[in-house]
């Protein structure tokens, strides 16, 4: 989904996914939706528009399992941005690894390892800009929280997944 975002940055990116499933053999589906004009027209981040957008378009296109490429770092940053805008212990408990039609099978890898492997096995892959700048809430955890939780514990995203993990277990046995 090109969320029409980034201008020519998008296209490439929109291009580089279509040579991508033409070199493997999967088929390409593409549309092009003007989040930033959904975003104004409901009063809502494009952060929020873009996700249920996205999710929306891919339940429509899509017939079966939806496998995401959400990591133990996405998750790192979800737990922190939940405990930093309060949070029930569900949201304590971070992206789930199932929901609805969606899994994750990522969810405990982390970024650098999927990164890593990717240069090991001359797999392609390109960056986001936006992913870049502090600009977004996300970000700002990524780029200045994150790096700090680290020096003091270079394996936290394992340490957070595990916490989740049993956040939802009591989560589980608290609804029984």
């Amino acid at each position: 989904l090109n969320h029409l975002i980034r201008g020519d940055e998008a296209l490439r990116d929109e291009m580089f996914a279509k040579e991508q499933c033409e070199k493997l053999g999967v088929e390409f589906i593409c549309e092009r939706i003007d989040i930033p004009k959904i975003a104004k027209n409901n009063k809502q981040s494009l952060e929020l528009s873009a996700r249920e957008v996205r999710y929306d378009f891919l339940k429509r296109i899509n017939e079966g399992v939806i496998a995401t490429a959400h990591t133990a770092s996405d998750n790192l940053e979800t737990v922190i941005l939940n405990l930093t805008r309060g949070a029930s212990i569900d949201g304590l408990c971070g992206i789930p690894i199932k929901r609805d039609i969606f899994i994750r099978p990522l969810l405990y890898v982390t970024r650098e390892e999927i990164e890593k492997y990717c240069e090991n096995n001359n797999i392609p892959y390109i960056t986001d800009s936006t992913n870049l700048s502090d600009d977004y809430t996300r970000n700002k955890i990524r780029h200045l929280v994150i790096p700090t939780l680290k020096s003091i514990n270079p394996s936290v995203e394992n340490t957070i997944s595990r916490t989740s993990d049993s956040l939802k277990e009591i989560s589980k046995s608290i609804k029984e």
